[in-house]
């Protein structure tokens, strides 16, 4: 296609997917940050977002240079993510974008503070070509984009060739809980142990992926623990497990999803997750994922899908097939650009 995207905003599993999803379409796609504020507070430089460093798949620009950066990189769109409380990184992209006339794309991956108190994101949405949502629920920079007429698009998390299953992997790990343990969030914690209940009835173990921390709350007994994984890896770990656990996806907010949930699904993997009628909707007419709503539901499918290796399998396959077809990363923002005749 012979487009090149620049992307502000960090670079995470997620961004690392779409990168993919991108590069197979023959899009250029750029990865910004600005130094400065990217490690302005705690958030960023925490070793869950220490990607900051990696050059290798990151450049670093300040907001300083980022007018000469994008006039002599000349993308056809600039996509801008925000997160939730955190610095605006490059706050004057925006501007910098209706500069030179090159699309501005804001992608809200998280929830926003009100916008009223902050001016910099109030500018954000106000000069905006398109605004993208990842959860389904009406948040207050969506209303005030509708509001103003705004092009909104839902757009969930997504999926790549990245995350496929692999068949010469071996299925040598039986359950495998994928998501970022938050000891100060109890909800998180209750939805983790509402799994390890289920699985540990059955005298079974979780696999888990990182540092985490102690917490009180969670039985620690029924976890085996692995190092982080990281880009690449990812599809290697997840292909690895017949059974996924997604325990962020939380029943409190409906609408609200996880990334993991659509990688495990994607790489083949009978996922289970806590039901929302959001995600049901999101995957009207296919079976992966397997909801379950207390830890009895939990121990059921665990026991029914090692025992039922041809029903894991039909499921895991049809949870594939539909993910790659309705949620591809590029797919779904090419339809929106040429919808909104950026190109």
């Amino acid at each position: 296609m012979n487009k090149k995207v620049l992307y502000l905003g960090g670079y995470f599993q997620a961004e690392h997917s779409m990168k993919r999803s991108f590069a197979d379409a023959g899009v250029e796609m750029l990865f910004l940050i600005d130094d400065n504020e990217y490690t302005k507070d705690g958030f960023w430089t925490n070793s869950a977002y220490h990607n900051y460093k990696d050059k290798s798949v990151i450049k670093v620009v300040p907001s300083s240079e980022l007018e000469d950066f994008v006039e002599q990189y000349r993308p056809d769109v600039i996509i801008h993510r925000h997160y939730l409380y955190k610095p605006i990184m490059h706050s004057n992209s925006w501007e910098i974008a209706k500069t030179f006339g090159i699309p501005f794309v804001h992608l809200e991956m998280e929830l926003s503070p009100n916008i009223e108190e902050n001016k910099d994101l109030k500018n954000l949405y106000t000069l905006c070509d398109v605004f993208l949502y990842a959860h389904d629920f009406e948040t207050i920079p969506l209303k005030f984009m509708k509001e103003n007429k705004k092009a909104c698009y839902f757009y969930p998390y997504g999926v790549s060739s990245f995350e496929r299953s692999i068949p010469e992997i071996t299925k040598d790990r039986e359950i495998g809980g994928f998501g970022v343990l938050r000891v100060d969030e109890r909800e998180r914690c209750h939805s983790l142990n509402v799994f390890l209940e289920g699985i540990k009835k059955l005298g079974k173990k979780m696999h888990i992926y990182g540092s985490w921390k102690f917490s009180p709350w969670i039985d620690f007994s029924s976890l085996i623990i692995h190092p982080e994984y990281k880009w690449e890896e990812a599809t290697e770990v997840m292909n690895r497990h017949k059974i996924a656990i997604n325990f962020e996806t939380l029943p409190n907010l409906e609408g609200a999803y996880s990334h993991k949930m659509f990688q495990t699904i994607g790489c083949g993997a009978v996922t289970l997750t806590t039901y929302k009628k959001s995600i049901n909707k999101l995957f009207f007419g296919v079976q992966n994922p397997v909801f379950v709503e207390n830890s009895k539901d939990v121990s059921r499918w665990v026991e029914h899908f090692l025992s039922k290796e041809e029903d894991r399998v039909y499921i895991s396959e049809q949870g594939e097939r539909f993910i790659h077809e309705r949620f591809d990363w590029f797919r779904r923002f090419d339809d929106i650009m040429k919808k909104e005749k950026i190109w």
